[in-house]
């Protein structure tokens, strides 16, 4: 029943919009092959007809990673309540620039991490450049409304650092590697790569969600490094708006956020 009514596998973009390498949606034949399959008791085939197994290696999905980046220290999440965004730094300690084709975050407790995202934070971007090594860190609200304070006087101050600035709308930068459940890791395609430069960070978002039972968290970041310089880079880069109210009652309040390519690109 969900492969005839298309619930399975998952895949909601709009067939009239494009062409996807990533398209999940099962082709009539192989519908029609599962529901036949279905019918008739969805017996097992011959064992000697199954696949390989998949060589995991180590739990990595991306073979043994080149250079594994860790949270430093444990995080405890509690049986209960709401848990902030925890952010920790890490520095690659990179003396040279480096090309990765592969990169993979895990939690080392999944059942109590909701989702981790992994940036990049090049030397030059004022985001978290006093935050301490390897401590977990939650920004608040305050602290935002400080942060929009000193962006507004350098804006004044006319030194190109203000709320306006690309750095600020993009956040953090590029993002490297992301995990929830179910999220395949980055894999680049032949002549493609991303880049981490000389001296940059790691800047780890932690959303940790309690679920009844209290358990310790290390997550970690896996790289595979490109065997040869890449004919593209790829970014992942988000346009974000972090100063707006919606007004009470109002059923369709809008928010816009731009950000500039500094050079030409491919969406």
């Amino acid at each position: 029943a969900a492969v005839l009514t298309k619930k399975m596998p998952p895949w909601f973009a709009d067939p009239h919009f494009g062409k996807f390498s990533n398209d999940r949606t099962l082709s009539a034949a192989d519908i029609n092959t599962i529901a036949a399959w279905a019918d008739s008791g969805a017996l097992a085939g011959d064992p000697k007809d199954a696949p390989a197994p998949i060589p995991f290696v180590e739990g990595w999905r991306i073979g043994r990673p080149d250079l594994v980046i860790e949270v430093p220290k444990t995080f405890h999440v509690p049986a209960e309540g709401t848990v902030d965004y925890q952010y920790v730094r890490v520095p690659t300690g990179f003396k040279e620039d480096r090309w990765v084709s592969m990169a993979e975050a895990r939690p080392s407790d999944p059942a109590v991490v909701h989702h981790i995202i992994a940036f990049i934070r090049e030397p030059d971007n004022p985001m978290f450049e006093k935050l301490p090594v390897g401590e977990f860190y939650s920004p608040t609200a305050e602290m935002r409304k400080q942060a929009e304070q000193e962006r507004a006087k350098k804006q004044q101050a006319g030194d190109g650092k203000g709320a306006d600035d690309d750095r600020n709308n993009t956040f953090f930068g590029d993002m490297i590697a992301g995990y929830a459940p179910g999220t395949v890791p980055f894999t680049m395609k032949p002549g493609e790569a991303r880049l981490i430069k000389a001296g940059s960070d790691i800047i780890f978002q932690l959303h940790y969600t309690a679920n009844g039972k209290s358990g310790d968290d290390q997550s970690k970041l896996g790289l595979v490094f490109a065997k040869e310089p890449p004919q593209k880079r790829v970014l992942t880069l988000a346009s974000q708006n972090w100063k707006f109210a919606i007004p009470p009652q109002d059923p369709a309040y809008q928010v816009d956020s731009t950000v500039t390519l500094q050079e030409d690109s491919t969406l």
